[in-house]
């Protein structure tokens, strides 16, 4: 059985395993340790035979604000190689992948801010389970690109991906739900209770019945090409990174600090 780190606590009981992201002062956001041990645990998770159903949460009043810009991350993020650049987003793409196609299903639960990286975990999940103020979104598609992990148009349909990925609006947890980006969407103080009754019924079923239910849900999403764009979008993920826009933003964001870059590029959108 997996143990906790520092960025990462697990907790198991009856079946159903509790991964908890941990970084509540960071909102969760992504660093370099953090994925490793989020995708070495559930993996670790999927081999046990104690774990039916798996929770992922995050702790503090955010779900994930997306990848961490600021820590060891944040010299990687654009670079100047492209090759470099292809092998790091590759890498991380057959990382999500690897999550969905995990044995064990994973109910998200999630409140508050849901952004660029953290709503890529969240598409990754089987079941997502938001608070009704939830905010989710790619406001990354505003400077930086597209993200490469396209379920977004077979989750929610081409019209409503389009809003979303040419505008880099967020959606609320309500409006999240209507669009089908998540299962449902529950007031806050019920987020946890309905996250753990859906685990609490897959544990039901046996394991070994799960894990072919999955697949072949898994399948079905496959063949509308899900893994091709995905492969697909590294390669246009590298072009965005490289557009004299991109460029722009990362050099203005290294002089005056990512924060207020970010508030600088949102402005004009909160009028």
């Amino acid at each position: 059985m997996p143990e906790s780190t520092d960025v990462c606590l697990v907790e198991v009981g009856n079946k159903i395993a509790t991964v908890t992201l941990n970084r509540p002062e960071k909102r969760n956001a992504l660093s370099a340790g953090l994925i490793e041990d989020l995708v070495r645990i559930l993996g670790e998770l999927d081999e046990s035979d104690d774990v039916s159903a798996v929770i992922l949460r995050g702790a503090g009043p955010s779900f994930c604000a997306g990848y961490d810009l600021s820590s060891e991350t944040r010299s990687k993020y654009i670079l100047a190689d492209p090759v470099e650049d292809r092998w790091r987003i590759r890498r991380n793409v057959r990382r999500w992948l690897d999550l969905w196609e995990l044995r064990v299903p994973i109910v998200a639960e999630v409140q508050g801010h849901c952004l660029a990286g953290g709503a890529e975990i969240m598409m990754m999940c089987d079941v997502v389970v938001a608070a009704e103020d939830a905010k989710i979104g790619f406001p990354s598609a505003r400077a930086l690109g597209v993200p490469p992990l396209s379920a977004l148009p077979m989750l929610v349909g081409i019209r409503a991906a389009k809003r979303m990925m040419l505008t880099g609006d967020s959606v609320s947890g309500v409006e999240a739900a209507e669009m089908g980006l998540v299962t449902e969407a529950v007031p806050a103080d019920r987020l946890e209770s309905q996250a753990r009754a859906i685990a609490e019924r897959m544990t039901l079923i046996p394991k070994d019945v799960l894990a072919m239910n999955k697949a072949t849900m898994n399948a079905a999403f496959e063949a509308m090409g899900f893994r091709h764009a995905s492969l697909v979008g590294v390669d246009l993920d590298i072009i965005a990174h490289n557009t004299k826009t991109a460029r722009e933003w990362n050099e203005r964001s290294q002089r005056i600090g990512v924060r207020a870059a970010l508030r600088e590029r949102d402005a004009k959108f909160e009028n």
